[in-house]
């Protein structure tokens, strides 16, 4: 984990500081040792999303990439393998889900938008199941239109909506202190739609004074300056817009504490700190981190009740930063964002070979990317081109990679035009940006968590590494069973054994599969005998509060087993996964693998007498069959060779066989000697289940249809070159070209060729990507169609 340096001075009053180290013991270390520890076993991920338009009509695709990045350097994250994509409506029901694998930090997918979607406003939403400690305030969110001419209820209830403007107060370092000092308070005023609006005010007392007036500067953000008496209570009134007949209150006050003030000084900021809390030279601890990087700490000294600091703009790096002050005895008392506008700059170059093209025209796109320097970068990059038309309407400064990553992703709440706050170096924007640090708030992590809880409480959730599948074994009355074994099969040939726990919990994400599959689920007790069972399977891919936690698996070395920490305080003990078989990649399920005729084919069907595994089987129907060892640890051999082991034609490990219950197997097929030469001269023994050909459940076995994985499907460009009396149907697309997976080369340049169609409009073309060295960019340019 990268440190920067770390500055200590205990100089009173105004001063610059120079970086020496802490003092081993201080108060100020120990916050610094436990921060780093904090991150350093926390690491946090962020998820960008590029889809190919912000506007759609019902009965269109939308198509997506997503970036999955450690949130520090955004380098790639392949920690997590599952992201989560939703689209839900405006109420935020979820009106589809796909599951997707990540790949290198990377996914890619897609929507078909119902025909009989309403007209509205909709809410794309991607996560990792690692990422809900953190809370969906720092999921990906963004905001579509689709339209529908059929059905547009949803958008006229919202225009005619009569509800009272929303107020939020904040005041700056996070409390009103009746010190005698004025105190800065930010707000946010937001219409009955969610957007800002813009308002004035004045803002009385409990005895009806006015004592201060406001007005919104942007987007309903504006401040204003106040001076606290103790024991007074204080209330906004809305002037403009009129008639809003309300009081809001503001936070209450307090009558002691302390104060942190931030304000813009040339290039760098100015910290002011009042307290009167404390007696005159008591100590403060004023630390600044970034995304789990410290770039500034400091022990100092009140004077009087005051203390201030000036810290270079260079110290800071680009994006936002936190700034906590800590009391002497190293509590949080107040906070601030503050946000330096020094990014790396990633200069991509965007050109067509023309402004204007006739109706199915070739078009040849290039895209070069250099770094601050004017080299070539390598990089990983998205491209769109769609109808600017039908954007119309959208927001002018629409979300971006670029913006996202060091700006939306580190706060909470809906932020309007973002890239409005990065547009230019102005006061103006300056200002109003600094209103977005003081009315969203940092809350990837809490002070309580890093200080008290520290590294040794779980997290809830974990970094799935395949499908989840979780729930319940209970037995005939529905009650949880304890103890006994649970063992998951799927037709494709994979297989987990689980103990669950003492309230008969269990989970595993060790399966992966696309589409959907069966499982087959066999209960047994402590002796490994089947016993009566059934199995309650939690939501697939639950919401982000989830009832069942999902735990970071970890590998029991004593045993090679695999080992699910559960998080949950009511567990009492741990769910164990043993022998996970896993598939690396799509397969479907082939009971003729072995082809053509083979060497023996055992019908179970004709069998007499009861068998409790396939092992019992095998030896009393397969001459040559040797085991040696007891369970787990077990060798199995045919005519001193070992064989290769299949279930329905996929091959499983030989130490998941005496674990492949007799029930529900149809027949075991036989390759032995010259028919086995394709799979190297060794035996081949593959077990056929055909579960559906049962009229009756067997003892403890029950089924499933699951989801698995999505794959996407293919994005089709029409080619033109050559005229083709096939292609005569009017070319309508509204996204003429989506290209999930754009990579520079060693120049830094990448090629692109694709077709207009038949509407003539203006076409705006968007490159998203970052480079290997985590660096993001955004470059986009527009063309017409006559």
């Amino acid at each position: 984990m990268k440190r920067l340096f770390l500055l200590l001075s205990a100089a009173i009053g105004s001063a610059l500081l120079f970086s020496f180290s802490t003092a081993p013991d201080s108060i100020l270390q120990t916050i610094l040792d436990k921060l780093a520890a904090y991150h350093d076993t926390r690491p946090q991920e962020k998820l960008y999303l590029q889809l190919d338009r912000p506007a759609y009509y019902a009965g269109e695709n939308i198509w997506f990439k997503g970036y999955l990045l450690e949130a520090e350097f955004h380098n790639p994250d392949s920690s997590s393998k599952l992201v989560y994509v939703d689209l839900m409506d405006s109420l935020h029901y979820l009106v589809n889900r796909k599951v997707l694998y990540a790949k290198d930090g990377t996914v890619k997918g897609d929507f078909i938008i119902p025909d009989t979607l309403a007209d509205g406003k909709y809410l794309v939403r991607a996560y990792t199941n690692y990422m809900k400690n953190a809370g969906e305030d720092f999921f990906f969110h963004r905001e579509i239109s689709i339209s529908n001419a059929k059905n547009r209820r949803l958008r006229q209830a919202a225009e005619t909506s009569t509800a009272l403007p929303e107020i939020q107060f904040f005041p700056e370092g996070g409390n009103l202190v009746a010190c005698g000092r004025f105190n800065r308070v930010a707000f946010k005023a937001s219409g009955a739609n969610g957007r800002g609006l813009e308002v004035a005010g004045e803002i009385v007392d409990d005895r009806n004074t006015v004592v201060a007036k406001f007005a919104s500067a942007h987007a309903g953000l504006g401040s204003f300056n106040l001076n606290p008496e103790k024991g007074r209570r204080y209330f906004a009134r809305i002037i403009n817009p009129a008639g809003v007949n309300e009081a809001y209150p503001l936070p209450k006050t307090l009558d002691q504490g302390y104060l942190l003030r931030v304000d813009r000084v040339g290039s760098g900021i100015k910290v002011i700190v009042f307290s009167n809390a404390v007696t005159p030279g008591s100590k403060i601890n004023v630390v600044i981190q970034s995304r789990g990087s410290v770039y500034h700490a400091q022990e100092a000294t009140l004077t009087g009740d005051s203390f201030v600091t000036r810290i270079p703009g260079i110290e800071l790096p680009d994006g936002i930063s936190q700034i906590t002050l800590f009391d002497s005895e190293g509590r949080p008392v107040a906070e601030r964002l503050v946000y330096e506008h020094r990014p790396d700059n990633l200069d991509m170059l965007l050109h067509t070979d023309s402004d204007q093209y006739s109706k199915r025209s070739k078009v040849t796109l290039t895209l070069i990317a250099k770094d601050s320097e004017g080299s070539p970068v390598m990089g990983n990059f998205s491209v769109s081109v769609y109808n600017d038309d039908q954007s119309k309407e959208c927001e002018r400064f629409p979300i971006t990679m670029t913006n996202y990553l060091s700006l939306v992703s580190d706060l909470k709440g809906y932020i309007e035009n973002p890239g409005y706050y990065l547009k230019d170096t102005l006061l103006a924007t300056r200002q109003h940006r600094d209103l977005l640090m003081m009315t969203h708030g940092w809350r990837r992590f809490t002070w309580a968590d890093v200080l008290t809880a520290g590294t040794n409480s779980p997290q809830q959730f974990g970094r799935e590494q395949g499908l989840t599948v979780s729930g319940t074994v209970v037995n005939s009355l529905n009650k949880s069973r304890a103890g006994g074994l649970l063992k998951i099969m799927t037709m494709s040939g994979d297989f987990v054994a689980i103990q669950p726990d003492s309230a008969g919990r269990f989970l595993t994400d060790k399966f992966f599969y696309y589409d959907s599959t069966t499982l087959i689920f066999q209960t047994e007790n402590e002796k490994g005998k089947k016993q009566s069972g059934k199995v309650q399977l939690s939501p697939f891919a639950p919401v982000p509060v989830s009832a069942f936690p999902v735990a970071a698996s970890e590998i029991d070395e004593s045993t090679g087993s695999t080992v699910s920490a559960v998080s949950q305080p009511d567990f009492s003990s741990k769910v164990k996964v043993f022998d996970a078989v896993i598939v690396s990649e799509k397969r479907e399920p082939d009971t003729r693998l072995l082809g053509g005729p083979t060497d023996r084919v055992i019908e179970t069907r004709t069998l007499s007498g009861g068998f409790h595994n396939v092992l019992q089987l095998m030896q009393t129907q397969l001459p040559g069959v040797v085991v040696t060892g007891t369970p787990p640890n077990i060798s199995i051999s045919i005519r001193r060779s070992a064989p290769i082991f299949m279930m329905n034609g996929s091959i499983i490990p030989s130490d998941a066989v005496p674990e492949l219950s007799a029930e529900g197997l149809e027949k075991i097929e036989i390759l032995q000697g010259a028919s086995a030469v394709r799979y190297g001269g060794r035996s081949v023994v593959n077990f056929i289940y055909n579960y559906s050909g049962s009229n009756q459940p067997a003892v403890g076995i029950s089924r499933v249809k699951y989801p698995g994985l999505y794959e996407a499907r293919e994005f089709y460009s029409p080619r033109y070159a050559v005229p083709d009396p096939a292609q005569t149907a009017f070319d309508s697309r509204n996204t003429l070209l989506w290209k999930p997976i754009v990579k520079t080369d060693g120049d830094g340049k990448a090629k692109l060729v694709f077709y207009t169609g038949d509407v003539p409009s203006r076409y705006r073309i968007v490159v998203e990507g970052i480079t290997m060295d985590g660096i993001p960019g955004t470059v986009t340019t527009t063309f017409i169609v006559k």
